[in-house]
């Protein structure tokens, strides 16, 4: 039996250095949902991230016979680091200082990595430090590969993948000592759209979980 419509706003904050593909994604989750024009159009479009860039994604789901309606607000930040002292362009740490009074308390922090570029996958750690003081105990992380497409390409194994998962549950115990969500990992292509209904569902579960308090 039906138990009616629960619905929910989240924040999700993605993070990473420069063209992994946050911006992308970003435009795609928003055409994946409306069935918009083809995923390379959208890449073939995207400048770099100078800004605070934001999509609202709407999502449905249903569990134990309750509908619930999701919508994501996803925010992106470039991926310039200020101790790259590039100054031609804003880095994550002059936004953050620019849109501090707007810039809340996240449900989900994604770190997104290219599964072909070692480098972007080992910065993540610095990226933990970099977002902690925007978390709650109950916001949930995903570590997130993207360029599935170019597999055999790839330089980070499922076997590091995996260490990476455990290291950032420590890692984020540790700066979050009362800390009850949880991290994942996942890997798409926003060329091809592999795992895009999958990273949807995602978003949308650890919504609900964050702001309702449901079981793992």
């Amino acid at each position: 039996m039906s138990q009616g419509i629960k619905k929910y706003t989240g924040f999700v904050l993605s993070v990473g250095n420069g063209a992994v593909g946050k911006t992308s994604l970003s435009r795609i989750l928003d055409q994946h949902t409306l069935g918009g024009c083809s995923y390379s159009e959208i890449i073939g479009s995207i400048k770099k991230t100078k800004n605070l860039e934001f999509d609202f994604i709407p999502i449905k789901m249903a569990k134990n016979g309750t509908e619930y309606r999701v919508l994501v607000q996803l925010l992106v930040p470039p991926g310039q680091k200020e101790s790259e002292g590039d100054r031609s362009s804003r880095s994550f740490e002059d936004i953050i200082r620019i849109y501090d009074f707007y810039i809340q308390k996240f449900d989900v922090i994604l770190f997104m990595y290219r599964i072909n570029d070692p480098i972007t996958f080992f910065d993540l750690d610095q990226w933990v430090e970099k977002v902690i003081r925007f978390c709650t105990p109950s916001t949930n992380f995903l570590l997130l590969g993207t360029h599935s497409d170019q597999i055999r390409s790839r330089q980070i194994s499922p076997d590091q993948v995996e260490a990476g998962v455990a290291h950032f549950n420590q890692k984020i115990t540790k700066l979050l000592p009362n800390w009850r969500g949880f991290c994942h990992r996942l890997e798409i292509s926003n060329l091809t759209g592999e795992n895009l209904k999958e990273l949807k569902m995602y978003l949308a579960y650890s919504i609900i979980h964050s702001q309702s308090g449901l079981s793992n």
